[in-house]
């Protein structure tokens, strides 16, 4: 019976003191993610400089949440530090392997930078993962970087891709107009152009996009009209210049 009580009062200090060390755990995380959720709403609102603030304070108090670091990428990658977004984004993929998200998420961070063929590599590790559950969008970043890599019916494959599992994926749709318009197949650039602009509100920059197609496939008429509209809808973008530049060259009068 000694025996049995000697060993009940060596264990029991220690059981206490893991209870305490693990309620003390807890307790931060719940302060860390507290300030991540805060930080994630700045994110949402478009509001990097508050958000990378506090999320520097979650991580502080604990920095192994592989969320709060796909947070911090974000916000980084938001900024234009691009190196520091690849850094948080790739702990993030340490810390949870299988985080798909934050494998996009870098990926992107390696297309800011320019660096084609390694964000290609992040993007097709996302989208071959079969439990991902929007594998359009890694998709559609492929199809970008083979644009840029001048890979262009590679970037046609990749669109495709994305259409084939979202129809009007307005980024692929334009993304395989332009690809259609650097092989010079103006119809088929003309098609997807217009396909976007029915989807969704369009950017003076697709307007530009559709004004050069149409004078590549010889529509003078149209080129002239949407480029005017362009001056007239957006004069103080950059497209709009171009577009006044194009207008002398194509409608002197």
């Amino acid at each position: 019976m000694k025996s049995k009580l000697i060993f009940f009062i060596i264990i029991l200090p220690f059981t206490l003191s893991f209870f305490s060390c693990a309620s003390h755990i807890t307790k931060k995380k719940e302060k860390a993610a507290a300030f991540r959720n805060l930080g994630e709403a700045y994110l949402a609102e478009g509001k990097p400089t508050p958000a990378l603030k506090i999320l520097l304070k979650s991580e502080k108090i604990y920095s192994k949440d592989p969320f709060l670091h796909n947070n911090l990428g974000q916000a980084y990658l938001t900024k234009g530090s691009f190196d520091l977004a690849i850094k948080h984004f790739t702990r993030a993929i340490e810390l949870n392997p299988n985080y798909i998200p934050a494998k996009n998420n870098l990926g992107i961070a390696y297309l800011a930078k320019g660096d084609w063929d390694t964000s290609i590599k992040h993007f097709k590790e996302a989208s071959d993962n079969i439990l991902y559950a929007t594998p359009a969008f890694p998709l559609c970043n492929i199809g970008w970087a083979y644009f840029n890599k001048k890979e262009y019916n590679l970037a046609e494959k990749y669109y495709r891709k994305v259409l084939a599992l979202e129809p009007d994926f307005t980024k692929a749709l334009w993304g395989l107009g332009r690809t259609y318009l650097k092989l010079n197949r103006a119809s088929d650039a003309i098609y997807y152009f217009d396909k976007v602009i029915a989807l969704s509100p369009a950017s003076p920059l697709l307007y530009l996009d559709l004004a050069n197609a149409c004078e590549l496939a010889g529509d003078t008429d149209r080129a002239l009209i949407t480029y005017k509209n362009l001056v007239q809808t957006s004069p103080g973008s950059p497209a709009a210049q171009i577009a006044k530049q194009k207008l002398v060259t194509l409608d002197p009068l």
